[in-house]
Parts: structure tokens; C-alpha cells; sequence
């Protein structure tokens, strides 16, 4: 399969794309082609005659979205976008808001700086720029701090879990080495358990998580400024549900017992 991604780097959308190739781990050709004065040939291609436009075996699928979508279907380790279909939807819409709404947006700071200056040698209207920075930029990133919060991503924050259970369900001779494992939460994490899943598996199929041995194992939340203990483990499933391990680890967070944890550490004469 010959893969052809074409549209210059310089668009945010022909940007995504090249990601998504990159994390897929695709080798593909790149035609860093600019969207002006394109050729017939490539409108019919694409009639909008935008860009990118990946080409597969000659066929083409334009859009940065459909591209994407493609993508994950051809290959769909690791996976893009989250198993859970609230997160999912979650992440189609965000994807949604940066392409339709925060691009759109921002697009007066390239087109007057970068664009006009570079291609048509004409000056910027630095009105235009000021206008995206003070009236239509705000609401946009309020929304998003908002949707943010305390997480360090929109979706599927990621935990590292750390224990010496077994490695090997029934060995116990397996056990008693400290491993680590990275996850994901299947949904935004709640106050009551949190439950992970390997990334790839998404807990439909034996992958990486907690095994017996592993209850009140520590759960830490992959922070930008370095990792933070969340919770300790308290079960675990075999894929789908079933019993075993390797399907879905449960966590419960220290939040519920916060205030038990600092009145025993003052008892013991250790601050927190």
C-alpha cells in the first residue's frame, strides 16, 4: 500500500495529519503542495481544493478528518481516539472545535502576518489580528480552560500504576517484582473508582493493568510538572470483564479517605 499525503506543512491540518502518520508509524510520500492556483487534476480530486489529501494507491480521501478516520481503520494500534463512546464523542467534538472553531479563529494572526506579507506582499491588518485576539480567541480558550479543569488533556488522562503482583495469573512465583504499567481511563475520572485500561487492548483483550497481589497498589496521574499519587488499586478483570487480569484495573482515589490519611499521619507525628 503507497501512501501520498499532499498539502504543505504550514497548514495546522496537513499538521494533524502527519501526526496521526507518525503515531501510526506509516511511511508515506509527502507532496508539500500550497492551495493556490491548484490544477483541475487536483480539484477533481478534491473539489474543494483544500489541502491535505492523502492519495492510497492513487485514491484519493481529502479532508484532515477523514484522513484520520481512514487511518485508524487501517491500523488501529494505537489507537487515536478513546474506547469509551462518551470520551469518544468527546474527542470527535473537540476535534471538531479546534477545526471549525480555534483554527478559524486564529487565522487572522497567519493570514495578515505570515501569509499576505509572504505570498501576496501586501501588509497586515493589524485590526483583523486584534480583533481575533480580544473578541473571538477569549470565549474559545474560556471554554476550553473550563472543559480542562485540573486535567493535563481534554480526554483520556493518563495513569502509571505501580506493584509486585504476579505477572502470570495462578503463579505466584511470578510475583513480588515491581512493574509499572501505563493506562487510560475509560471515562473522565470520577470520585467514587477510576478504571483503567491498557491503551491498546482497551480492555477487550489482555494487555497490561493489575494482577492478584496488586490491591492498594499506588496509581499516579501523569502531570505536567511530573507524576502524582491519585489512588491505590483495589481490583481487577480479565479482558471484558471476565475474570483474571490484563482486562481493567479499579481504583480507588485517595480523595475518598483524604481526611482519614492526614488525621493518622499527624498521629504519627508526619506532616502532609
Amino acid at each position: 500500500m503507497a501512501l501520498k499525503l499532499i498539502g504543505n506543512g504550514l497548514s495546522p491540518f496537513v499538521r494533524k495529519a502527519r501526526i496521526a502518520l507518525a503515531e501510526k508509524g506509516l511511511t508515506y510520500e509527502h507532496d508539500p503542495m500550497v492551495p493556490f492556483g491548484v490544477s483541475a487534476e487536483y480539484k477533481r480530486k478534491h473539489p474543494l481544493a483544500k489541502i491535505p489529501l492523502l492519495e492510497v494507491d492513487g485514491r484519493p480521501i481529502p479532508d484532515s478528518s477523514a484522513i484520520v478516520a481512514y487511518l485508524e481503520r487501517i491500523r488501529p494500534e494505537p489507537p487515536l481516539y478513546p474506547s469509551d463512546p462518551y470520551e469518544y464523542a468527546r474527542a470527535i467534538w473537540f476535534e471538531e472545535f479546534a477545526d471549525g472553531g480555534l483554527i478559524g479563529g486564529a487565522a487572522p494572526f497567519f493570514q495578515q502576518r505570515v501569509l499576505g506579507p509572504l505570498f501576496f506582499k501586501r501588509d497586515a491588518d493589524e485590526s483583523l489580528v486584534e480583533k481575533a485576539a480580544t473578541e473571538t480567541l477569549p470565549p474559545l480558550f474560556d471554554y476550553l480552560e473550563e472543559e480542562l479543569g485540573d486535567d493535563d488533556y481534554l480526554v483520556g488522562n493518563r495513569f502509571t500504576i505501580a506493584g509486585i503482583g504476579v505477572a502470570v495469573r495462578g503463579d505466584g512465583k511470578s510475583g513480588g517484582t515491581i512493574r509499572v504499567a501505563g493506562l487510560v481511563a475509560t471515562g473522565r475520572p470520577g470520585t467514587l473508582q477510576i478504571r483503567l485500561v491498557d491503551p491498546v487492548g482497551q480492555g477487550t483483550r489482555e494487555g497490561l493493568g493489575a494482577c492478584t497481589g496488586d490491591s492498594g497498589a499506588p496509581v499516579f496521574e501523569d502531570k505536567q510538572g511530573g507524576p502524582v499519587i491519585i489512588g491505590v488499586v483495589s481490583w481487577s478483570t480479565g479482558p471484558n470483564g471476565a475474570a483474571g487480569c490484563g482486562g481493567m484495573t479499579g481504583v480507588t482515589p485517595l480523595t475518598l479517605y483524604r481526611d482519614w490519611i492526614v488525621q493518622a499521619a499527624q498521629k504519627w507525628g508526619v506532616g502532609l
